[in-house]
């Protein structure tokens, strides 16, 4: 790239303008610059998949993970009732 835009420049600043050699340097110049926007392009394509899977496994381990603490929270529950009804009757007892 660096070469093409030398040159351009040097065929401009030259005391006698070259034509030819200035439309082919901006000519090549524009040919790297679709070449870059397109790599850019495919890129930020692969990095927005790759965002997208990320954000899908995420999701799937934040679902999973809430059914694990649903079902945590029901044990705790019953685990509570369970220790309350033995409380209970631990106290209806007779000495």
């Amino acid at each position: 790239m660096d070469s093409f835009r030398l040159g351009l420049e040097g065929a401009m600043t030259s005391t006698d303008k070259d034509w030819d050699r200035a439309r082919e340097a901006l000519f090549k110049l524009n040919v790297l610059s679709v070449q870059a926007i397109h790599q850019a392009d495919l890129l930020g394509q692969g990095a927005g998949e790759r965002a997208t899977a990320m954000d899908m496994g995420w999701q799937a381990h934040q679902s999973q993970a809430l059914l694990l603490l649903r079902i945590a929270a029901i044990l705790a529950l019953v685990t509570g009732g369970v220790m309350l009804a033995g409380a209970l009757r631990l106290g209806r007892a007779p000495a």
